[in-house]
């Protein structure tokens, strides 16, 4: 463990920290804590071997990336706006 690595892992922290105060107490929040339930539902059917959950989630899952910069595009511009 090096310097460079503890300076990776405090800006990491950092970043993540200032996304989280960010989105607390605002309905980021729910859809946040909906879509990492959809992942985690993803990994648990790949883990049980659900093969048909398995396909159709991972074809819907990259839907959310859309579906997340549609539905928070105003937080995303005051976010970009407050970094900037």
């Amino acid at each position: 463990m090096n310097w460079i690595a503890l300076v990776d892992i405090a800006i990491a922290a950092f970043v993540i920290y200032q996304a989280l105060v960010f989105i607390q107490g605002r309905r980021a929040m729910h859809m946040v804590l909906g879509v990492a339930l959809v992942v985690l539902f993803y990994y648990f059917s790949r883990w049980a071997r659900l093969d048909a959950v398995s396909w159709l989630l991972s074809t819907l899952i990259p839907y959310f990336v859309f579906l997340i910069i549609i539905v928070f595009q105003s937080e995303i511009r005051r976010a970009l706006a407050h970094f900037g």
